[in-house]
């Protein structure tokens, strides 16, 4: 990148030791909110290539090609990064939303679940979990829904899109 943006920081640091894994990384991640996704996925092959079990990488890498509309690409390095750290928070929230987005609710749910059963305070899957099961638009679900978003309010207060949610299908459901 130009002038001193973390992009140039990066690559000073890469100058002087190309072997640095955190560099690349953090490369990368610049490389994505500049939007230069081929940048993106450029620097974590890099990070891979010295350390193959990098799951943040995959999933920096699972990031760039959602976004450039390579969803089945996302949605491997997204469960490559799960295998290699399940308990990767971001990876199975990412991997859910991609899910959630191509109508696939119920693989999306079980991804949620599993979440779940590994950090059972998050209110973000408490709450993404909600939103998978009211999209499926059936009335137990729906009430299983509101029970999410209760759960997310409860793990964390300041969450405010849990509470949207839960006042907007309270009043779905007509309370």
């Amino acid at each position: 990148g130009k002038g001193g943006g973390p992009a140039a920081i990066c690559h000073a640091i890469l100058a002087a030791a190309p072997h640095r894994v955190d560099a690349w990384l953090l490369l990368g991640a610049a490389n994505y909110q500049a939007r230069d996704y081929a940048g993106c996925l450029l620097a974590n092959a890099h990070a891979l290539q010295l350390q193959p079990s990098f799951a943040e990488a995959h999933s920096n890498r699972a990031n760039a090609l959602k976004a450039l509309g390579d969803y089945e690409g996302a949605q491997m390095e997204y469960l490559a990064a799960i295998a290699l750290k399940p308990a990767f928070v971001d990876a199975h929230n990412n991997l859910a939303a991609l899910l959630i987005s191509r109508g696939q609710h119920a693989p999306a749910e079980a991804v949620l679940r599993r979440l779940l059963a590994l950090h059972p305070g998050r209110a973000d899957a408490h709450y993404n979990l909600g939103m998978c099961l009211r999209a499926q638009a059936e009335p137990s679900a729906l009430a299983q829904a509101r029970a999410c978003f209760a759960a997310a309010a409860h793990a964390d207060a300041t969450f405010a899109p849990a509470w949207l949610a839960l006042g907007s299908a309270a009043k779905e459901a007509g309370d």
